[in-house]
């Protein structure tokens, strides 16, 4: 056998043992596909639940000031816009944030 078939076998030889030994040895990372996250699901609410801020002939414009979301309702096809997830805040977090001091508190 020729030094040139020998080396071409001992690197295809090579090559297929790493690629084995390398798929054996997987290790997930962030970058892999994965299961889609938890849905979240909420009531809607009724435009009924804000208060009226503003009206046009085909715009009604709401606010509702526990949650800050701004609602914007088409008159024209019922379609609601809302500026923000429309859930109730953490309770978690509103304990946490009054056991900061008030000199040091950031968007609580």
């Amino acid at each position: 056998m020729s030094q040139i078939k020998k080396l071409s076998m001992v690197l295809l030889t090579f090559v297929v043992t790493f690629t084995i030994v390398a798929a054996s040895q997987y290790i997930p990372t962030s970058h892999d596909t994965g299961l889609p996250p938890e849905t979240i699901t909420y009531d809607d609410l009724q435009p009924t639940e804000f208060e009226l801020l503003y009206e046009t002939e085909n715009l009604i414009y709401y606010f509702r000031d526990d949650r800050e979301i701004l609602a914007i309702k088409d008159k024209r096809n019922g379609y609601l816009w809302k500026t923000g997830l429309d859930i109730e805040f953490n309770k978690y977090l509103e304990e946490a944030c009054k056991l900061v001091p008030d000199d040091q508190k950031v968007d609580c």
